[in-house]
């Protein structure tokens, strides 16, 4: 059941972006807001680090905030330069 639901929640759910913030939280605004006036590398590196932490043991929610993060960053470089 935790597989289906991680599935879903990373897959079928409508994705938060730069650019297109009406899909997100409040919270996920607030870390877009942040975020933007940050260079590409700064987010690369954000990126990197939020991989490595999502590789430990963490509730479900939590994990889940950090792929959102990561796909917000990501989408965040892509409209940028093109790049990932």
């Amino acid at each position: 059941m935790e597989q289906l639901t991680a599935f879903v929640s990373e897959e079928l759910t409508a994705k938060c972006t730069f650019d297109d913030a009406e899909n997100c939280s409040e919270k996920a605004k607030k870390y877009i807001v942040k975020w933007s006036e940050k260079s590409v590398e700064d987010k690369k590196k954000e990126i990197e680090r939020l991989e490595k932490m999502g590789t430990g043991s963490m509730k479900a929610d939590l994990k889940k905030w950090i792929k959102e993060r990561q796909n917000i960053l990501k989408s965040g470089i892509a409209g940028a330069d093109g790049e990932l």
